[in-house]
């Protein structure tokens, strides 16, 4: 029963403009994605600068790209809950292959998202509050 459901929802997705939707997403936010790569290329070159490279790391680069993005882009708020939890079984994975630094350091990231999702919920009902 449940598998002919999932079966049936896979059927239902449109994967024929798949490419076309990529573009259309390049295309309106082309600036954005240039804004991004511009910071990273910027938070790279700080992380291999002598002594801002002890503060800098490659994971707190990441977590300032992940949480950029987040903020730039600004998902919707079920999507930054969905991004998080996906990234706890993961962890799990990881922890079970005995890569303790990859799942601590996506266990990190997957909080780091949950409390920008937490932050933009307050925002919006900060917003919410101003309005009515």
């Amino acid at each position: 029963m449940i598998k002919n459901r999932l079966i049936k929802k896979i059927i239902k997705l449109d994967f024929s403009n798949i490419e076309k939707k990529v573009m259309d997403f390049i295309l309106l936010n082309r600036f954005k994605i240039y804004l991004l790569v511009v910071i990273a290329f910027i938070l790279r070159f700080i992380s291999s600068l002598p002594y801002l490279n002890l503060i800098i790391t490659n994971f707190i680069t990441i977590l300032i790209l992940v949480i950029l993005s987040m903020y730039i882009f600004r998902p919707h708020i079920k999507r930054f809950l969905f991004i998080s939890i996906t990234l706890f079984p993961l962890m799990f994975l990881f922890t079970l292959l005995q890569r303790d630094e990859v799942a601590e350091m996506l266990g990190n990231l997957a909080y780091a998202i949950l409390l920008v999702g937490v932050i933009v919920i307050f925002k919006e009902m900060l917003k919410d509050e101003k309005n009515n």
